[in-house]
């Protein structure tokens, strides 16, 4: 089917990294032509519709339907951080219908997001998203809403006008690779902790192991090495409980990062941290650290996720139980 598709000026944002003593200025861009170009050539066969700026990186597209935003964006990471940036996002940054995560048989990653522009109103105006990254670095972003600007309050149209299937077939064009390769790769940033040696199913099946009746875990994230979330339905309605693991080659900057702690004879430390939310709601950390530097972050909400009410008195583990929790999983990384 021929493409029948009127495109108008449009600006593009692509994020350059810059390589020690360069300047961004000095570094190949991808011309703003040239990516409306290839947005124009990357629409499924079919499409009608108008695209005019809306200033930065954000586009107007309008087929007749119901005027929207769109945001395109092309960048470069170093390919050690591509598996993070390609992750759904995590439960307590905001709800979505659906999110996927696929691989390419080349190696690359398509992550295709129905969201919602607000975490706080899941039955608000959409934000649909799809994200490539490419095995050599190259991220490609394509994101829609369906209202006439991102911060809108009310909608254009029922849903965002391209589809999971259109977003996805858009941001794994070709043409794109043309754009991200001009741009030069990022310098290797300094060292930080790592993830620990526990994947995500170990942490969650502990997790399992502690929390018992009446208390049900309900939903789940696993955010790759050594992060989790999950929904923990108390008598009240969904809490949130987040454990992160990490290793630190240097065990002596976390003496500067936990204060107030209070040391065990086998050197291990445990540092407790109670706070109100704006909202109402409470979090309660429990941090503990070794000193070899194996370190365990456990947060847990009385409510669905950041920002968001409480729903209960407390969160769904006493500190006894936060503290088990986080022996269990020091014993699993020995």
């Amino acid at each position: 089917m021929p493409r029948h598709f009127i495109l108008g000026a449009v600006v593009l944002l692509a994020a350059v990294g810059c390589a020690p003593g360069a300047h961004s200025a000095d570094l190949p861009q991808e011309p703003a032509d040239d990516l409306t170009t290839i947005l124009s050539g990357a629409l499924p066969d079919g499409i009608v519709g108008n695209i005019s700026p809306a200033g930065k990186d954000l586009v107007r597209y309008d087929d007749g339907s119901g005027a929207v935003v769109l945001q395109v964006s092309v960048r470069r990471l170093l390919r050690e951080f591509l598996d993070q940036a390609t992750l759904c996002p995590p439960l307590s940054q905001g709800p979505y219908d659906q999110c996927v995560r696929t691989t390419e048989p080349d190696g690359a990653y398509v992550t295709v997001n129905q969201g919602f522009a607000e975490a706080k109103n899941p039955a608000g105006i959409q934000r649909w998203s799809a994200t490539l990254g490419t095995p050599e670095g190259g991220i490609v972003a394509l994101t829609e809403w369906n209202a006439p600007t991102p911060g809108s309050t009310g909608a254009s149209r029922p849903h965002p006008p391209l589809t999971p299937e259109q977003l996805r077939s858009i941001v794994t064009a070709p043409a794109w690779e043309r754009a991200w390769t001009r741009l030069a790769e990022p310098p290797t940033p300094p060292a930080a902790p790592s993830r620990g040696n526990l994947d995500p199913e170990q942490i969650l099946d502990v997790l399992r192991q502690h929390v018992r009746p009446p208390l049900e875990i309900t939903r789940t994230y696993a955010g790759g090495p050594g992060y989790v979330e999950a929904t923990v339905n108390s008598t009240g309605g969904p809490t949130l409980v987040t454990i992160t693991v990490q290793h630190w080659t240097d065990p002596s900057a976390l003496t500067a990062l936990v204060t107030k702690s209070r040391r065990r004879p086998d050197g291990t430390q445990l540092a407790t941290h109670h706070q109100k939310l704006p909202t109402g709601a409470t979090q309660d950390d429990l941090d503990v650290f070794t000193p070899t530097g194996t370190r365990i972050l456990i947060t847990q909400l009385n409510a669905a996720a950041p920002g968001l009410p409480p729903t209960s008195k407390s969160g769904p583990l006493t500190t006894p139980q936060q503290t088990a929790l986080a022996e269990t999983l020091l014993h699993q990384t020995s």
